[in-house]
């Protein structure tokens, strides 16, 4: 019989916390929506809410970040902006700064990769170019070399014909 009375007791309970949570519901979205139109923040286009961190669009020459929904002058790191969306896209995974308008128009990298002549990252540079670990680079032979160690005649591993060691 115990067990029965606090069973009902509980399903009371649960059907009025149940109530309240809905109540609760009705009256925030009464006081936040109310029917009125209300400013966007200034930096936003479009927005869902008054504060900055509201945006979905931005005013131009912003750019929407989508991890914080802001609108910034500049995209953070690992991010690039997209001038046709006003957006920042991410970088690919090799870059760790890019300038876009593609993911793998990359300006530095991250190790191991190198920044290669075609503005992407790879670990491995071209035969006729070599690591620069430094500003991670792959930095171009001496004239001299076919394959090389490093910058100078004197770093060749194999030379252009009609050269030797």
């Amino acid at each position: 019989m115990d067990i029965i009375k606090t069973q009902v007791i509980f399903g009371i309970f649960l059907y009025f916390q149940f109530n309240l949570i809905i109540l609760f519901l009705l009256l925030q979205q009464q006081v936040t929506n109310n029917n009125q139109c209300s400013q966007c923040h200034t930096t936003c286009k479009t927005c869902n809410g008054a504060a900055s961190w509201n945006c979905l669009t931005c005013l131009l020459p912003l750019y929407f970040e989508s991890g914080p929904k802001t609108c910034v002058v500049t995209c953070s790191i690992g991010e690039y902006p997209r001038d046709s969306d006003a957006t920042c896209d991410s970088c690919d995974p090799s870059c760790n700064t890019c300038t876009g308008p593609n993911p793998t128009d990359c300006a530095t990298c991250i190790s191991p990769n190198f920044l290669t002549s075609t503005g992407t990252c790879s670990p491995t540079c071209n035969s006729n170019q070599f690591p620069k670990t430094s500003n991670r680079v792959c930095t171009a032979c001496d004239h001299t070399c076919t394959t090389c160690s490093a910058a100078t005649s004197s770093d060749c591993v194999t030379c252009t014909l009609p050269r030797y060691f």
